[in-house]
């Protein structure tokens, strides 16, 4: 799911889309990098700083987003989202299939595999 999000601060001077998934997970790394307060010290942080997205449209995130609940969960990358519910695994190719009709677990275990990795850490 896209859902729009918009960040202001006077003082930032970079503007654009993301085209990189995000989450509100991100916003506290993204407001202690843009304050210059360091991480240390405080619990490892599930976000990354999103600033590197606005300023390079080639920045990639350095770990996917996972969201985990009860029996479902779900592993977010660029390029895939896998979906996982009570056992069964869905596999999207989010930028040819930004509605998640096509589900290519079949065709790609390895990928499957990789990524439901994440949901166990």
């Amino acid at each position: 799911m896209k859902v729009a999000s918009e960040f202001r601060h006077l003082w930032l001077e970079e503007k654009g889309n993301i085209t990189q998934p995000c989450s509100t997970s991100d916003y506290l790394p993204t407001i202690l990098e843009m304050t210059g307060l360091s991480q240390q010290g405080l619990y490892e942080l599930d976000g990354e700083s999103f600033l590197p997205f606005l300023s390079s449209e080639k920045a990639m995130r350095k770990k996917p987003l996972v969201f985990c609940s009860g029996t479902q969960g779900a592993v977010v990358t660029y390029d895939y989202k896998l979906y996982y519910n009570k056992g069964k695994f869905e596999l999207y190719k989010l930028p040819q299939d930004p509605s998640e009709q096509n589900d290519i677990s079949a065709s790609h275990p390895d990928e499957v595999k990789k990524l439901s990795g994440y949901l166990h850490q």
